[in-house]
């Protein structure tokens, strides 16, 4: 089996979890228990995401089905880091499944590292518009961001939602920086991948609260959301940019 269709089928499982979490209970606590399809916004985000990537991973478009799958998988990365490190307990069958969801970033990743090496130099205004983003991602952590509890606050105070922030966002700069010419493409693959769960991760409190209760959201939410949007858009543009003018 070659290293591409391993990475697919890696992929692949993840996708399975994805599909299979949403309609089971991620979190159980206090004689009450929540599934993402108890929301309709979560249940059609998940949806538009996991559906063109599980048809993608058949169908080949190896770049868009690693931004949309890894941009679900940040999404169920939010509740079990907000849990994280005190109260894993809460955690019901369905968060476990959305962190398997990590598969999907993981083997696109390997499988785009079968394609050619070679990239080209990436554009200075979307890398200084990727660090503006991350700039706005790192803002959010400190700023409240719902109910007046900042992202460093945010659940039982365990730091793991903060501290996967900082990776993510920090983790994805160095990997742009480290992208160049003479450099390997699997970093700058890297790179987008990791925006696209920032992307995810730092969307979920919009996400989760749209239509319905947008009035608890303070400016760290809005901050994350727009900063990670920003970083996305900012590094699939400086991929897209540097693979062309490579191939």
């Amino acid at each position: 089996m070659s290293r591409a269709r391993a990475g697919r089928l890696i992929a692949a499982v993840g996708v399975v979890c994805g599909f299979a979490a949403i309609w089971t209970d991620f979190v159980s606590a206090y004689g009450s228990a929540t599934s993402y399809s108890d929301d309709g916004t979560v249940l059609a985000f998940l949806l538009v995401t996991l559906i063109p990537t599980a048809l993608l991973i058949v169908g080949g478009g190896d770049g868009v089905a690693a931004v949309l799958g890894s941009a679900a998988c940040g999404f169920y990365l939010f509740v079990p880091a907000g849990y994280g490190f005190n109260h894993f307990d809460f955690l019901a069958a369905g968060g476990w499944l959305g962190v398997c969801t990590v598969l999907i970033p993981i083997g696109m990743w390997t499988a785009m590292a079968e394609r050619p090496g070679r990239v080209a130099s990436a554009p200075a205004r979307l890398v200084v518009w990727s660090w503006i983003g991350r700039g706005l991602c790192l803002a959010a952590i400190w700023t409240t961001a719902i109910n007046g509890v900042s992202y460093w606050n945010l659940g039982d105070m365990g730091r793991a939602l903060p501290a996967l922030m900082l990776v993510l966002v920090l983790g994805g700069a160095a990997l742009v920086t480290a992208a160049h010419p003479s450099g390997r493409r699997g970093t700058l693959d890297g790179a987008l991948i990791l925006a696209a769960v920032t992307f995810g991760l730092y969307g979920a409190l919009v996400i989760g609260n749209a239509f319905d209760d947008l009035g608890s959201l303070d400016v760290g939410a809005w901050l994350g959301a727009a900063g990670g949007t920003v970083v996305l858009v900012a590094v699939a543009g400086i991929w897209r940019r540097a693979v062309t003018l490579a191939a």
